[in-house]
C-alpha cells in the first residue's frame, strides 16, 4: 500500500533501508468541545474537531558489514534530524498507486538499539508528530473565479426589468480526497464587497471591503481563520461574515458575487485534495 517515504526531500527508504510498518496513520487526534444547545435547558451538543497527526514508522536497517550498518544508521539519523536542526519538513508518502501525499512534521522521536551480535541489521522505530491534522496532496488546485462582466439590457426589453448588480460567473472545483478541504481565498481587485458562494453546500462568505484595483489583495485563510489586507499586512477579521467554508469532496459549485458589475477583479481558491488517512 505505501511505496516509499521521503523527509525534507531525501527519501527514508533505499536498497538497505525498508520500511517494515506505518502504523497510527488511521485518523488524527480528535478534540470534543461542548456548547450549549438551543431549546434545551442544560443540555450540550458535542462538536468533534480534529487537531494533530502522529505517525510511527519501523524500518530495518541492513549493512554489508558493522561499519557500513553505522553509515547507514547516521546517514538515516540526519535526515531524521533535519526536523529539529531545520525546523518544520515535510514528509511525503508514495502509495502503491503512484499517488503522493504529504505532511509538515514538527517532531521526530526515534527509538531502536543494535549490537555486535547483529553485525548488520537493526530496527529502528521512528514517531513523527505533526500539527495539521490532515494528510494533503501533494499537487495545489488554484483556480480563480471571475466577475460577470457583462452589462445593459436588449431592447425591447422585459418586465419587470432586473437592474442589479451581482451577476456572477461559477466554476466547479473539486476536492479528490476523503475529507473536507480547508481553502485560502485571494480577492484581487478591484472589488466591491464581494462574496465567495459554494453553490453545493449553500454557504457564503462576505466582504464588507473593497480592493481598488490589482495591487492590493485581501487573502482568507479557512483553517486558520486568518484575513489579511495585502500589502499593509493589517488584519482584516472585522470586515468577514457569513462562513469560513470548506470544499467538500467531490465536485463543488462556486460563484464569486460582487455588488459592481463594472469591477474587473476575481477571488482566486487555493486548496489541496485532504486526506483522513494513507
Amino acid at each position: 500500500m505505501i511505496g516509499n517515504v521521503s523527509l525534507g526531500g531525501f527519501p527514508l527508504t533505499s536498497e538497505q533501508i525498508f520500511l517494515q510498518s506505518f502504523n497510527n496513520g488511521s485518523f488524527p487526534a480528535t478534540v470534543y468541545s461542548r456548547s450549549k444547545r438551543g431549546g434545551f435547558s442544560g443540555s450540550k451538543l458535542v462538536t468533534p474537531t480534529f487537531s494533530s497527526y502522529q505517525f510511527v514508522l519501523t524500518f530495518e536497517i541492513i549493512g554489508l558489514t558493522f561499519a557500513d550498518l553505522n553509515i547507514q544508521r547516521f546517514n538515516f539519523f540526519q535526515i531524521l534530524g533535519l526536523v529539529h536542526s531545520l525546523g518544520v519538513q515535510t514528509m511525503v508518502v508514495t502509495k502503491s498507486d503512484g499517488s503522493l501525499v504529504q505532511i509538515d512534521i514538527k517532531a521526530v522521536q526515534v527509538t531502536g538499539d543494535y549490537s555486535v551480535e547483529n553485525a548488520t541489521s537493526c530496527m529502528v522505530q521512528v514517531t513523527l508528530e505533526a500539527e495539521y491534522p490532515f494528510l494533503q496532496s501533494t499537487a495545489q488546485t488554484i483556480q480563480s473565479v471571475q466577475i460577470y462582466n457583462g452589462g445593459g439590457f436588449a431592447i425591447p426589453f422585459g418586465i419587470p426589468l432586473d437592474m442589479s448588480a451581482d451577476k456572477s460567473t461559477d466554476i466547479n472545483i473539486i476536492n479528490n480526497g476523503n475529507y473536507e478541504a480547508y481553502p485560502v481565498f485571494t480577492f484581487i481587485g478591484k472589488l466591491t464587497n464581494p462574496s465567495i458562494i459554494n453553490n453545493t453546500s449553500g454557504k457564503t462568505l462576505s466582504l464588507a471591503q473593497s480592493p481598488a484595483d490589482g495591487t492590493y489583495s485581501i487573502i482568507i485563510d479557512t483553517y486558520l481563520r486568518t484575513v489579511l489586507l495585502e500589502p499593509s499586512g493589517n488584519v482584516g477579521r472585522q470586515y468577514v461574515t457569513g462562513d469560513f467554508w470548506t470544499v467538500p469532496v467531490g465536485v463543488s459549485n462556486v460563484t464569486l458575487g460582487n455588488a459592481n458589475t463594472t469591477d474587473g477583479g476575481s477571488c482566486v481558491i487555493t486548496f489541496r485534495d485532504t486526506f483522513l488517512n494513507i
